[in-house]
């Protein structure tokens, strides 16, 4: 191949490597799992599924440069995630589960509030 066939090459599949990209974070957000979730890209960053606005996506929490849109990042980067969506996917269930679990204690300890303060206004005739 020559260097422009290469380059061309190259860019192809770039380019359709960030479509994946974009097939993985809609398909992460048809689940309307609710939850945030990371895992380790490497070292020092993270990918993860968030509420960024008022949309939920895939990004990379890079504690130096700041968090950017997973399907932004350098080609390498796209290249990496690929091998930890599996691990992120185990994550959003075990966050979601874990919400199940804390939201049925919160709704049990506003109900047992509910309760103490029905029975103290009652006591004490307010």
């Amino acid at each position: 191949m020559t260097a422009e066939q290469i380059r061309e090459a190259l860019a192809l599949a770039t380019d359709e490597l960030t479509v994946s990209v974009d097939k993985v974070e809609e398909t992460f957000r048809a689940l309307r799992l609710g939850v945030n979730a990371q895992v380790p890209l490497d070292d020092t960053r993270f990918v993860a599924f968030k509420r960024s606005g008022k949309e939920w996506r895939l990004v990379v929490i890079d504690p130096v440069n700041g968090d950017q849109p997973l399907r932004n990042c350098s080609r390498e980067c796209r290249v990496r995630a690929a091998e930890i969506y599996d691990a992120l996917l185990r994550e959003l269930f075990v966050q979601a589960e874990a919400q199940v679990s804390i939201v049925k204690d919160a709704r049990e300890r506003t109900e047992d509030f509910v309760v103490r303060a029905i029975r103290l206004a009652h006591e004490n005739d307010y």
